[in-house]
């Protein structure tokens, strides 16, 4: 039994020997191998689209724009950084943008404590992009960009966001125009395209048209579905001098409460307001859209 130990004692030490031998007449087989966070990773194809570049300096905020991330079906990203010096707590928010001169929804909503940084980043929805015929990003502009101090409440300031990649061929985006003409007075022009579904229900899409120089609210109100009123809303705002393609949201509990299975008539009417004042510009008479099939 002694000798059993003994040996196996002996083999163990062999071994260690072995093994520390290996490290001492190697010395150069560690040093060979590069340290990943020192090797230089070339620069995406988005970067260069979208070059880094400051956009808000000013307070103790510094906003900068590090690159566009390749869209995808969900939708394509702008990352900003946001570095906040300041004594207070702040969100940069904004949720409505213009994107080669359609404008649509989108998500920004970037926090930073006082005292700290935060990467983040503008989401541009790929439903949205695709609505509008655009596959090329080439311009992108933010409506009511703003920093609020989270603690108060309180706007600090608001941020303008122009932005230009370096797509310069090809048009701007593709206007999917096709569909009827229901309203046009005053250089606003409202045409419906077709109706789809949607998780909640069903959505009727509509083309507006702002050519005025002011920003508009096109509000939808006393909507009907097959003459029975519905729970619906409409209530979007077209930046000057842009389009966008609206939905007039029909929610599935009023179809279902009227017994609608198929959409035959929409019925409703345009309230167009001044956005920034609220004002209303006009007043449609009744709507009708003739559904197909």
């Amino acid at each position: 039994m002694k000798r059993t130990t003994a040996f196996c004692l002996a083999l163990s030490l062999c071994a260690a020997l072995t093994g520390c031998g290996r490290g001492s007449t190697t010395p150069t087989e560690s040093a060979a191998i590069s340290h990943p966070a020192q090797e230089t990773k070339p620069e995406s194809p988005q970067a260069q689209l979208l070059p880094e570049q400051v956009i808000f300096d000013s307070d103790g905020i510094r906003i900068t724009v590090k690159g566009m991330e390749e869209a995808t079906m969900a939708g394509t990203r702008i990352r900003l950084l946001v570095e906040n010096a300041t004594q207070k707590n702040i969100v940069l928010s904004g949720d409505l943008f213009v994107v080669n001169g359609v404008t649509m929804p989108g998500y920004l909503y970037a926090e930073a404590a006082a005292g700290t940084k935060t990467n983040d980043a503008i989401e541009l929805y790929g439903d949205s992009l695709e609505a509008a015929g655009i596959v090329e990003i080439q311009t992108i502009r933010g409506y009511d960009i703003r920093i609020v101090d989270t603690d108060t409440y309180e706007t600090l300031t608001q941020v303008p966001l122009e932005l230009e990649t370096a797509y310069n061929q090809g048009p701007a985006f593709v206007p999917m125009e096709a569909g009827v003409e229901l309203y046009n007075t005053e250089g606003i022009t409202v045409i419906a395209q077709v109706i789809s579904e949607e998780f909640y229900g069903k959505t009727a899409r509509l083309l507006v048209k702002n050519e005025l120089e002011r920003d508009i609210i096109v509000e939808a109100e006393h909507i009907s579905v097959n003459g029975y009123t519905v729970d619906a809303w409409l209530y979007d705002t077209v930046c000057a001098g842009t389009l966008r393609y609206c939905q007039l949201d029909l929610f599935e509990t009023g179809l279902a409460e009227n017994g609608i299975d198929q959409i035959e008539t929409i019925t409703f009417t345009l309230n167009l307001l001044d956005a920034e004042t609220y004002e209303t510009i006009a007043r449609s008479e009744v709507l009708t859209v003739e559904v197909m099939g």
